[in-house]
């Protein structure tokens, strides 16, 4: 006659085994099949999987598979060295076009506007019939003058070339560029970490622009 231990034991099972047949997925992962050996829930690795240091089946090619791995990460995906003809490479970012755009024409024409914090784009100033333009920043508010502009910082480039010129963050900071091309870019940027840190609330980078054909 079985002990009450062992009778207990195969209740347990029991139960275990319909828990598992239910919720396999949650008990041992999907990629394992489920067992009771010794009135335990074991996990055995399907085939093509294998247990890595964390006790996780993973495929068996997973860089992170090794037992010697023990503080292992996933690869992340690498910054891209280009970007797609619509949008700009800025400190290792695709920048895509903001929804405001300008028309320049050969008298300066003003501006000024606000930007949402983390929304990171460009501003186009196309020139028309091969003509340079040329932009001034006049005024830089709401900023966070500082850290080489790491926060928030504001750039040029020439006709989606990747923006790698000197960058800008500061009241007292009044740029200027001039296109070597018919089309001049100018690039707001927020690092990700600055965005996480600032209130919905508060309004990003506050500008006042002038801009005319460079004759």
């Amino acid at each position: 006659m079985p002990s009450l231990i062992a009778y207990l034991c195969l209740i347990q099972g029991v139960f275990l085994i319909a828990v598992s047949a239910q919720l396999s997925t949650a008990t041992c992962n999907a990629n394992a099949d489920c067992s009771i050996v010794n009135c335990q829930m074991v996990c055995t690795c399907k085939q093509g999987f294998t247990k890595n240091a964390q006790n996780q089946c993973v495929p068996v090619d997973d860089p992170c598979s090794s037992p010697q791995c023990r503080n292992c990460t996933m690869p992340t995906t690498a910054n891209p060295s280009s970007c797609p003809s619509d949008k700009i490479l800025f400190r290792n970012e695709c920048v895509e076009q903001c929804p405001i755009y300008f028309v320049p024409e050969a008298f300066w024409q003003y501006s000024n506007f606000s930007t949402q914090i983390g929304k990171n784009c460009y501003f186009p100033f196309p020139g028309v019939g091969g003509t340079r333009v040329q932009v001034n920043v006049t005024q830089i508010a709401n900023n966070n003058c500082g850290n080489g502009c790491a926060d928030m910082a504001i750039t040029f480039t020439d006709n989606m070339q990747p923006a790698n010129g000197p960058v800008y963050c500061c009241s007292s900071n009044y740029p200027s560029f001039t296109s070597t091309t018919t089309n001049a870019m100018l690039i707001i940027h927020y690092s990700k970490d600055f965005a996480t840190k600032v209130t919905q609330a508060r309004r990003g980078l506050y500008l006042k622009i002038a801009y005319r054909l460079s004759i």
